[in-house]
């Protein structure tokens, strides 16, 4: 069923905002080649609904805040950047940049909802990269040479105790630490266990 005539559906704005972005990603141009590939990795990454709650302008302005945290972060270890987006909700937006591997969506959202959080945006775009000396490069797709690095992006309401966001990013930090620690153990845990597997075959107890 059609809406009526000069009546704009909410899925008309979430789609107008998703295309809006995109197209000012394209219309940037090659001094900002990065930034707009970003802005196309970020914005597919984003649910619609919840991207209708913002006007262009105010997420592009977001999203340029959210680059320029890009190559922070050491080789091996994840950076974690918290700042207030000033509206009337008491937004604030957590970016995390990681190596890409398993759980970090879960396990991050889980570290804000643990501390109380309401989360209001997430996105969690993995980008293509290609390092230039300390100059990082976001392409546009995967391409020789380059590497990926994985963004959590999140929009939250901390709610009303004054610690709570720094217990947000303790608590983020110390999720995203047992995740590494769990991803870098798993495969020498299973080897450990195949030949221990092995060896019992090889060598079964007497029965």
């Amino acid at each position: 069923m059609s809406s009526p005539k000069g009546v704009t559906t909410m899925a008309q704005v979430q789609t107008s905002n998703k295309a809006h972005l995109v197209a000012a990603a394209h219309k940037l141009g090659s001094s900002e080649k990065s930034f707009a590939n970003f802005l196309v990795h970020l914005t597919n990454s984003i649910d619609e609904t919840d991207l209708s709650h913002y006007n262009i302008d105010e997420f592009l302005d977001i999203a340029r805040k959210t680059h320029e945290n890009l190559g922070k972060r050491q080789s091996k270890e994840h950076s974690i950047t918290i700042t207030p987006l000033g509206d009337k909700h008491n937004t604030h937006i957590i970016d995390v940049y990681n190596e890409d591997m398993p759980f970090i969506v879960d396990s991050g959202l889980g570290a804000i909802r643990a501390c109380g959080a309401d989360i209001r945006l997430f996105a969690h775009p993995i980008l293509p990269i290609k390092a230039d000396g300390d100059k990082i490069e976001v392409l546009e797709k995967l391409e020789d040479g380059a590497e990926t690095e994985s963004l959590l992006h999140v929009h939250f309401d901390p709610g009303l105790s004054p610690d709570a966001v720094k217990a947000i990013e303790t608590e983020m930090n110390n999720v995203l630490v047992q995740v590494r620690r769990s991803v870098v153990g798993w495969r020498p845990m299973l080897e450990k266990l195949g030949d221990v597997v092995r060896n019992y075959r090889n060598n079964p107890p007497p029965s």
